[in-house]
């Protein structure tokens, strides 16, 4: 659940396809966190729907306290590119940034 928070706030505009048919993917971690809230009022097993919020809210959080370093990481690597006369596209920075901690 993390992870898809944390793809979620990375790639807001991708799509996936689900019985067929596209669905954000911000749609997708609303509909699971309404699914788990509904579990956990109507009292059905509740551990496994407050560990879905717990890694929901673990991604949206962690993220949230990455999200300044990686965008620093970023802008120095666009600036190093554009003085070097290249455009590398896609850098990575978020694995190395995931390895560091």
């Amino acid at each position: 659940m993390a992870m898809l928070f944390m793809f979620a706030q990375l790639f807001p505009e991708r799509k996936a396809i689900i019985v067929g048919k596209p669905i954000s993917v911000q749609d997708m971690c609303l509909a699971s966190v309404v699914v788990d809230i509904m579990g956990i009022i109507m009292g059905f097993s509740g551990i496994d729907f407050a560990a879905h919020l717990g890694g929901a809210a673990f991604g949206y959080s962690y993220f949230r306290l990455i999200s300044s370093s990686l965008a620093h990481e970023r802008r120095e690597k666009r600036e190093q590119s554009r003085s070097d006369g290249k455009d590398n596209g896609s850098d990575g920075s978020l694995l190395r940034l995931l390895k560091r901690t």
